[in-house]
Formats: C-alpha cells, sequence, structure tokens
C-alpha cells in the first residue's frame, strides 16, 4: 500500500502510463497533475475532482477501466475501493468521487429521515450558499429542491459495499441541476443555479472574489513539487451575507481542508487559502 500521498501519485501515475488513450491523450506534465488530482480524493482531501484534462471519446469505459485496474493493485486499492467514475451526460463531464466523503456530504443536507436538514444541525460540512445565477444575483434561502432530488437519487450508491466503478446521472439532468451539483461534488462553498426558464449560460462586467487553495507537502526528498492546487472557485463580491465576506470565507476554506487532514493523519500534509479580487468581463456557468 502506498504509504504516502506522494507514493500514492506515483503508483496511479504508473497505472495512467498503462493505459494506452491516457498515455497518449496526456502530456508526462498531464499525467502528473492528472494523477495528482485523483488522489487528492482517493485520498479524502477532496470529496470530488472534475476531468479538466482531456475529453475522451468513451469517458465511461475508459475511466471505468482506470478504476478497476486501481483497485486490484496492491499499492492503491485500499485507497480506491470507495472511488467511482460519475458520468454527468448533459454536457460529458467525468467526476471522480470519494463515495465515504459524499456519504458525508449527502448526509449533512438529506439526514436518515430523508428530509432537508435544519440548518443548526448540518455538521461540519461547509454548507453551500446556493446563488442564483444572474444580474442582481440572488441568495436561496434553502436548497434548491431539484439539488435536494439529486443528492437523493445518489443515496443508492451508498447502499454497496463495494461501489460500482462507474456511474451515470439520469439522462435528463438538466443544467439547473448538473451545475449546482457539481459544486457540491467539487466541495465548493459556493454553488451557482442557472434560470429554468431563460438560457443565461454568461454575465459580463461581474466583480468576483477568487479563491485558490493549496496542499503544501513537507519532506519531500527532491524539494520538488511542495505544492499542489486543491481547488479555486469564485464567488460574486459585495453580497451582504456573513459567509461569503473574503475573511470569513478564507477561514472557514481553513478549517474545512485542515479537519480533513486531521482524519488523515499525514503531518507532512498542511493547507493554505489564497484570495484575490478582480473584475471578470465574461463569466460562463
Amino acid at each position: 500500500m502506498a504509504s504516502s500521498l506522494s507514493a500514492l501519485i506515483k503508483a496511479v501515475q504508473k497505472a495512467v502510463k498503462g493505459i494506452p488513450e491516457l498515455r497518449k491523450s496526456l502530456s508526462v506534465a498531464s499525467q502528473r497533475r492528472f494523477s495528482a488530482d485523483v488522489c487528492l480524493v482517493a485520498y479524502g482531501i477532496r470529496t470530488g475532482y472534475l476531468v479538466d484534462l482531456l475529453s475522451p471519446d468513451n469517458p465511461v469505459d475508459l475511466f471505468g477501466r482506470l478504476i478497476n485496474s486501481l483497485r486490484t493493485n496492491s499499492e492503491t486499492k485500499s485507497h480506491f475501493a470507495n472511488v467511482v467514475h460519475l458520468h454527468e451526460p448533459l454536457s460529458d463531464q467525468s467526476f471522480f468521487v470519494n463515495m465515504k466523503l459524499l456519504a458525508h456530504t449527502i448526509h449533512s443536507f438529506l439526514p436518515d429521515d430523508g428530509k432537508p436538514a435544519e440548518k443548526s444541525k448540518i455538521n461540519s460540512h461547509p454548507r453551500q450558499v446556493f446563488i442564483r445565477f444572474q444580474t442582481p444575483f440572488e441568495i436561496y434561502n434553502d436548497v434548491p429542491s431539484q439539488v435536494l432530488g439529486a443528492l437523493s437519487s445518489l443515496q443508492s450508491l451508498l447502499s454497496y459495499q463495494v461501489p460500482p466503478s462507474t456511474y451515470s446521472l439520469p439522462p435528463d439532468t438538466t443544467l439547473e441541476i448538473a451545475v449546482p451539483l457539481a459544486a457540491i461534488l467539487l466541495d465548493y462553498p459556493i454553488a451557482y443555479v442557472p434560470p429554468a426558464s431563460q438560457d443565461v449560460t454568461s454575465l459580463t462586467n461581474v466583480p468576483l472574489d477568487f479563491y485558490e487553495c493549496l496542499l503544501t507537502f513537507g519532506n519531500e526528498p527532491d524539494g520538488q513539487n511542495t505544492k499542489c492546487s486543491i481547488m479555486k472557485f469564485s464567488s460574486p463580491s459585495g453580497i451582504a451575507q456573513d459567509e461569503l465576506r473574503p475573511e470569513r470565507m478564507v477561514e472557514r476554506l481553513q478549517q474545512f481542508f485542515s479537519s480533513r487532514l486531521e482524519d488523515i493523519r499525514d503531518p507532512t500534509l498542511g493547507v493554505t487559502v489564497e484570495h484575490t479580487s478582480q473584475l471578470v468581463e465574461h463569466v460562463v456557468v
């Protein structure tokens, strides 16, 4: 079994090289980046990773084969037993998802009785702020019902002792569901919700706060690759909501990932959060 995150990344990169489609589609640097992103999920640091380095013709088959390979490899099988490839057919997007972390996330929205959780009963998972993607931005008072429905449908995956290597969302999944669901899978504190009644997928001249969470590696023998981006996302600036203030957002992100690292118990890892602000001419959901 890989004894550290660095060792796990190397083992996964070796498996990636062993699959011709991945080896041909990704440069050596991209193979390492892809392997690192997948390992952040398997190691329990992120709930999900959205594949953005390649667009294979048959992602269900390709990524299913990769996960099956990692589940049978002695160096990686313990970490990938609960990792699933989740395919979103509307945009043909692929996610690698840690099912144990997803179970905690789903429970934070839908406790055992299946009813939406009260805000006072939400666990340490940073409850997303749902924002209608239009100008002016509007914050939802409650979790959109269609999002709760999508999370409820994913509960079936939690009943498997060993989950399937790949799972596809229903073909009728709409953008109104897919976009905020992706934010939940990616641990984003902000979840944009496109309006169902109109095709609003981009906005212009929007002031945004940008956040990047970085994983720091200690005790690297070669002294290289000491930082790895965990995630990047944006939030509308100037909304009168305490949880969206940059100081509060940085604090929440720091606490969230520090808690994940405590669960992993790897003293060589740390996390930092960076914040910048910018007026963006064109924003696409």
